[in-house]
């Protein structure tokens, strides 16, 4: 049975005009605002996953947790209809996940293009109905507005690009919680490790001890030790059996306004890595 849609709800409703879109994203307008996202699935689609390998992976694992637990005195006809429902049970899961990401990863450029983290989405329905005509969608500009950002499309198999745009989503969503370490960790992330940020030595030495310090516990590295003492203060490096090593301690006003000053930085790096990486 092939699915035409899978259906969603955007939190809170665009109302920024939106430019070019991907093919398989309509959204939804409602009282002048973008209050529902379909990501289309159709038969093709619906075929694709069908026939991949991870969706017979979890297929196969859920028919050998049936046979494990089906009693024996069974009738055949019962077996054929338990197995058809998991099947079906499986594929609009399946469906489903993949069509989540595919909004999330839409929502997350979205996000991206206006440099912060206003828009979710959730999942509301799969849906095999003809479309309603009274539902108004699809693609170029919809709300009255001075600011248009086009959506740019990824490929599916980019998934380089995906992780980027995830981490740097989430980077701006702690950031607006006012979670510095999360929000710094996030940012960074957005770079390939062992990356150098900036060829600015001292400045990459700066960023590259503090994601050290949100990550772990301690700082041990003979490289960062030096530097730490007087990023941090001499008072956060200590000595065990001769091995000098320093740690972050967000309790403290100097590391706080540490990690108020560098995040903006991180962000701003990591948003430029990731425009350099799209064009």
């Amino acid at each position: 049975m092939p699915y035409e849609r899978a259906e969603f709800s955007i939190k809170p409703p665009i109302r920024e005009a939106i430019g070019k879109m991907p093919e398989d994203i309509k959204l939804i307008e409602e009282n002048g605002a973008m209050t529902g996202l379909w990501v289309i699935i159709g038969e093709e689609r619906t075929k694709k996953i069908e026939s991949s390998k991870h969706f017979k992976e979890i297929l196969a694992e859920s028919e050998k947790h049936r046979m494990i637990i089906t009693a024996s005195t069974s009738s055949l006809e019962e077996e054929e209809t338990k197995k058809a429902k998991i099947y079906i049970n499986q594929l609009e899961q399946e469906i489903k996940n993949c069509a989540t990401k595919k909004a999330k990863k839409f929502i997350h450029q979205l996000n991206f293009k206006l440099d912060s983290p206003t828009y979710q989405v959730q999942f509301k329905a799969l849906a095999t109905l003809t479309l309603q005509s009274e539902l108004s969608y699809g693609a170029g500009t919809y709300v009255k507005s001075d600011y248009v950002t086009d959506i740019f499309e990824i490929d599916d198999g980019d998934n380089l690009l995906n992780r980027m745009m995830h981490n740097y989503n989430n980077g701006l969503e702690a950031q607006l919680n006012e979670d510095l370490l999360s929000a710094y960790k996030s940012f960074y992330l957005v770079f390939p490790e062992k990356h150098a940020i900036t060829s600015d030595s001292q400045l990459d030495l700066d960023l590259r001890l503090l994601r050290d310090g949100a990550s772990h516990n301690v700082l041990s590295s003979p490289a960062l030790v030096p530097r730490a003492k007087q990023l941090l203060g001499e008072e956060f490096v200590k000595n065990k059996d001769g091995k000098e090593y320093a740690y972050i301690d967000m309790t403290t006003q100097k590391h706080m306004e540490l990690f108020k000053k560098y995040v903006p930085i991180i962000r701003k790096y990591a948003n430029e890595y990731i425009e350099i990486y799209i064009q």
